[in-house]
């Protein structure tokens, strides 16, 4: 059974709960006004543009903004103006924006309360969080201006636990603030296999807003390599996603083990947050070697497998299940040969590694693809590391043997005896060829027919012919 680690990230290493913000950047821009409309009042020569947005109830008019998040007059002239707006409320799935003209001057300078509100739009968060991807998004145009969301961003923290903070001694920090002599690598020990769940804060934003990262030692920062389950939806782009070290790394990176960086960003543009340090190990023995033999003929059982480990188990260590799996793995694809419980490997003092020899069950049989080995160390009973073979082998069924009588020639035309020809598939090369019991010497070549030809038959007898091949395989 796998072991979940629950790691909940925050940024300033605490557990207070944190509600969901939001950074929005915005444009706004006053509007050419050519064609437009905007004389609403008589004698009206200018007038003073504005917009508002924030949450919104009826009647629809400007008044009904009951949480106001930003109101701004537009700019006399066309240029744009560019805000930045922190958001701390976590109940705005849907901002309203409003274009409007609160005054109306005449030429003596002399306000005219001429409160005409305009365009009133709705925006969801979804359609926000394209500006951030996309092109920026238009929240509301009309005569009296132009508001654009240039980008909205989810500001996102990580929670980490006691148990996998990183801690210094006082010696290590005054080497490094006196110094400049860099903290040493260190972070939580994670087996292969251990499912980990990380989980971000806050929670309930779109699921492509959480965007995970991870970086080897001396590496650069990759984006986890993207996978599905079998009902093909999403397991990598979400607040709190599950999985092994293994099912993240790219292929670049799939036999590394060592320390490794995670960290979170919000979309794929957004500011990430700090980092969490682990260290990836094995925690069990490491397969370097597998021999396999096929079968030799068509529907036998495998012959043998091997798998020769780097070194040997430990006290107490027990290594369960062992068994073959498919190559690549996927949900639902049933292990084959599964083994008991593993309590002692045999030293090869050749190669100096030491070995498991598979028990090959009567009743299972492989199919033609690719295979490898997976397993598990129990340490007391305590599952450790799960780790799959990186050398996977590949079953391929032998042909079988076949033949066919292709023709016999009548003995009254050939001194009284029986020639056939044989057509022989399959198997391997070469064939051996017999006739009542008694293999026929020598063995007959391939004619320029292309069959196999059998001289000197008795003519009265029922013969009875039997063709096998160089591991004595037959037709079945």
């Amino acid at each position: 059974m796998k072991r979940i680690i629950l790691l909940i990230f925050v940024f300033f290493l605490c557990f207070k709960s944190i509600a969901q913000t939001y950074t929005m950047t915005l444009s706004y821009q006053a509007q050419n006004l050519t064609g437009c409309n905007t004389n609403f009042c008589a004698g009206c020569e200018r007038w003073e543009r504005n917009w508002k947005m924030g949450n919104y109830i009826a009647p629809y008019n400007e008044a009904g903004f009951v949480n106001t998040l930003a109101q701004y007059p537009y700019n006399n002239n066309l240029n744009t103006t560019q805000i930045t707006i922190n958001i701390p409320e976590n109940n705005y799935d849907v901002f309203y924006f409003t274009n409007y003209s609160e005054r109306c001057f005449m030429s003596t300078n002399q306000p005219v309360d001429c409160k005409r509100t305009q365009t009133l739009s709705a925006k969801f968060q979804t359609e926000l969080y394209e500006s951030t991807t996309a092109a920026p998004v238009t929240a509301t145009s009309s005569c009296f201006g132009i508001i654009k969301v240039l980008s909205y961003t989810a500001n996102l923290s990580l929670n980490i636990p006691t148990k996998y903070r990183v801690t210094y001694t006082n010696e290590e920090y005054e080497n490094y603030f006196r110094y400049g002599i860099p903290l040493p690598d260190r972070g939580a020990t994670v087996c292969a296999g251990e499912a980990i769940e990380l989980t971000a804060s806050p929670l309930g934003f779109k699921r492509a807003t959480y965007n995970w990262q991870y970086k080897v030692k001396n590496g650069t920062w990759k984006n986890f390599k993207y996978k599905k389950n079998a009902d093909n939806s999403e397991t990598t782009y979400l607040a709190r996603p599950t999985f092994t070290i293994a099912e993240i790394l790219n292929t670049e990176d799939e036999t590394y083990t060592g320390f490794i960086d995670i960290r979170l960003g919000s979309g794929q543009n957004g500011a990430f947050t700090g980092t969490v340090k682990l260290f990836y190990t094995p925690c069990t023995l490491v397969i370097k070697n597998t021999e396999y033999l096929a079968p030799d003929c068509n529907g036998g059982r495998v012959k043998s497998i091997v798998a020769s480990f780097e070194g040997n188990l430990g006290l107490n260590e027990v290594l369960w299940p062992l068994r073959i799996i498919p190559y690549p793995k996927a949900n639902g694809d049933t292990p084959k040969f599964e083994q008991d419980p593993v309590t002692s490997l045999v030293y090869n003092p050749i190669t100096q590694w030491y070995t498991y020899s598979f028990k090959i069950p009567e009743d299972e049989s492989l199919q033609n693809r690719w295979y490898t080995i997976e397993y598990q160390s129990q340490v007391n009973g305590v599952p450790k590391g799960t780790l799959t073979s990186s050398v996977p082998f590949l079953y391929e069924d032998p042909t079988p043997v076949k033949f066919e009588i292709k023709q016999a020639l009548d003995p009254l035309c050939n001194n009284n005896s029986v020639e056939i020809a044989l057509n022989v598939t399959g198997g391997t090369e070469s064939y051996k060829f017999y006739v009542d019991g008694t293999e026929k010497t020598p063995t007959p070549v391939k004619e320029a027919d292309g069959y196999y030809h059998l001289r000197g038959l008795n003519p009265n007898a029922a013969n009875i012919i039997k063709v096998t091949d160089t591991k004595d395989c037959i037709e079945k």
